[in-house]
């Protein structure tokens, strides 16, 4: 269901460090495609924290079976491995931690080529 528009209202999250997030995903109805304007603003908004602060938490908002099926699909993953040394801090940050995987793909989709 919608909320109207009369029954919101703007509200700024806590900061990272104290709970918050510095930028939320876009939302989307469901059952239709995400606007690609809104990922732009967010793609603009993204350089500008990083930029900035030179990290970013983005908060995702999905339900408890998309994140469980995020992570069941994670875990299943061919070939994850650490990356070496001298690449660690640019595929995962300065002090990252955790592994990654090389995914196959035929090349971009009509949407995503739009997005270019």
């Amino acid at each position: 269901f919608l909320i109207p528009g009369e029954c919101l209202r703007p509200w700024d999250p806590p900061v990272p460090e104290a709970g918050g997030f510095d930028l939320a995903w876009p939302s989307a109805i469901p059952g239709e495609p995400l606007d690609v304007a809104q990922l732009l603003l967010l793609a603009q908004d993204l350089v500008d924290v990083l930029d900035r602060k030179g990290w970013c938490l983005i908060q995702l908002a999905a339900d408890i079976g998309l994140r469980e099926e995020a992570l069941y699909q994670a875990l299943s993953l061919p070939d994850l491995s650490i990356p070496k040394a001298e690449f660690l801090a640019d595929y995962l940050g300065r002090d990252g931690s955790g592994k990654t995987s090389v995914l196959e793909h035929g090349g971009p989709s009509e949407q995503e080529r739009s997005w270019a």
